[in-house]
């Protein structure tokens, strides 16, 4: 599957970006990712090299336009890929905050095949504030990589 995620950031090891390190290195596993960004830094696209994950910055570089699946925060990203003619066969629209607007779902959220938040407390918010049915949201939890997992090494009690 030809997956793009998109974020606004990818410049620092604030939320976003970890979140979207952490969804193209799983996902990578199985399918051909790529991630569509504002701005990226050499460091990134290093990193993202290493797993076959192509970075693209989309004011700067051409990408290709058609994806199995599009996977997008950070919606201003989207909106520019739209009227750049980005086709894709499902689109998940993923919310990581419903009180900061660039975190939040674009206003054209009804044409979006699915809707994920990281909280039921977005849940609530999204539709109290926005209208959002709740039944369109689905809860979507951190997917921290395995090696986080790694207990062999904590001792009992901790």
């Amino acid at each position: 599957m030809n997956i793009l995620l998109t974020v606004a950031y990818l410049d620092g090891w604030h939320g976003s970006a970890i979140q979207i390190l952490e969804y193209a290195e799983i996902l990578s596993k199985t399918n051909q990712v790529s991630i569509a960004c504002l701005r990226f830094t050499s460091d990134f696209k290093s990193l993202l090299q290493e797993t076959n994950v192509n970075v693209f910055e989309v004011k700067n570089e051409s990408m290709p336009l058609e994806y199995d699946l599009v996977y997008s925060f950070h919606f201003p990203v989207l909106s520019f890929l739209l009227n750049k003619g980005i086709k894709t066969k499902k689109w998940v629209a993923g919310s990581l905050s419903p009180t900061t607007a660039l975190e939040s779902f674009p206003s054209y959220w009804k044409e979006a095949n699915f809707l994920t938040v990281h909280s039921g407390r977005s849940i609530e918010l999204h539709n109290m504030h926005y209208g959002i049915p709740q039944d369109k949201m689905k809860l979507f939890g951190n997917p921290i990589p395995d090696y986080f997992a790694d207990f062999k090494h904590h001792k009992d009690g901790f």
